[in-house]
């Protein structure tokens, strides 16, 4: 499976040649975000934008090298909005608009370079006859590839495939809402709305493939204040954004009389820019940092529902941590909000 997903990796770079900047997409200009779940920390860490491994990295005792850490390259959907999610025993992914995966935490080994019997092992447990990867561990979004390729075509003149990101999206998401489903986001800057939706899936056992069985349920529509990249965060039909400027929005359900959500900024100062998130799954948590662009000694944090009540750090204190890679910051700030934290404060 390693090799598939290579295989693919190795026909992008021909198509493209070099490696692409940031006008293929913005992954290495956003906020840093991981997700800590097990002891581990998860994301797309590479300072490559071609890069869709996503690291599994052991907290307490983490590897130097990067190629030491489990890092199972994502099915490449080509356009690099790199996202993901830990959610219902899985690590959910998307790296474009056509697919969402989600790949079981129990069968990360099957992944790892280092557990030589992974091929046996994986046979053994999905012995569907020549199992494809893309339909064993993702779906296909249906109206969201339908919407952002109508629109890049538009944009290039019905040309045929590009592989920029459309200038008239100005992202797109999904947060899992069930072990089957998850709830897409797009927003096209034109009309100035966000726009969201559900889609859902079910694994037929035999074929072991997934199947979608609905889409675009329970759509919704509603106002932006900010127009630019974001990550997307649900909790309790709370939606959250933190915006590729180190901005946080929300927008909770509508009230009484009201026809649609409407949005506000939770974090706007320019000066304090978010530029951390670590999701922690286990606690079922988000918390945020940010810098202060004109003092280094300075920096803050908070649970992302709670970013009026904010702690003060300085980040030239923190502990430094021996990894290469973007990783390395995610790893010197959780023992900020990690359980340990709470246990010094107490």
């Amino acid at each position: 499976m390693i090799q598939m997903s290579t295989l693919l990796a190795g026909t992008l770079f021909l198509l493209i040649q070099d490696e692409p900047g940031p006008e293929f997409h913005a992954q290495l200009n956003m906020p840093l975000h991981g997700t800590v779940y097990q002891e581990r920390l998860y994301g797309f860490f590479s300072d490559k934008a071609s890069d869709t491994s996503i690291f599994s990295i052991f907290i307490a005792k983490p590897e130097k090298k990067t190629s030491r850490q489990i890092a199972p390259e994502c099915i490449l959907d080509l356009h690099f909005f790199n996202r993901h999610h830990v959610k219902y025993g899985a690590i959910w992914f998307a790296t474009g608009p056509s697919l969402v995966c989600r790949l079981p935490v129990d069968d990360l080994h099957l992944f790892d370079p280092f557990n030589e019997p992974r091929l046996e092992q994986f046979k053994k447990k999905y012995p569907a006859p020549e199992p494809y990867l893309g339909n064993l561990i993702c779906w296909g979004f249906q109206a969201l590839p339908y919407k952002y390729y109508n629109l890049r075509a538009k944009e290039n003149g019905n040309k045929g495939f590009d592989f920029r990101p459309a200038k008239g999206v100005a992202g797109i998401d999904f947060a899992p809402i069930s072990g089957n489903s998850c709830r897409v986001f797009y927003f096209p800057k034109k009309t100035n709305k966000l726009e969201t939706w559900e889609t859902h899936a079910r694994f037929d056992p035999k074929k072991q493939i997934w199947e979608v069985v609905a889409d675009e349920r329970n759509f919704e529509a509603f106002d932006s204040t900010f127009v630019e990249d974001y990550f997307a965060f649900l909790q309790k039909n709370h939606y959250y954004f933190v915006t590729q400027s180190g901005k946080l929005y929300h927008a909770p359900p509508a009230k009484k009389g009201e026809k649609s959500r409407k949005m506000t900024a939770l974090w706007d100062d320019p000066q304090r820019p978010i530029n951390a998130i670590i999701e922690d799954a286990d606690r079922d948590k988000v918390f945020l940092f940010a810098k202060h662009k004109k003092d280094a000694k300075r920096g803050y944090y908070f649970e992302m529902k709670s970013a009026t009540t904010f702690e003060t750090f300085d980040p030239t204190k923190l502990e430094r941590v021996n990894i290469e890679g973007r990783a390395k910051t995610l790893l010197e700030l959780w023992p900020l909000v990690g359980p340990q934290a709470k246990k010094k404060a107490s």
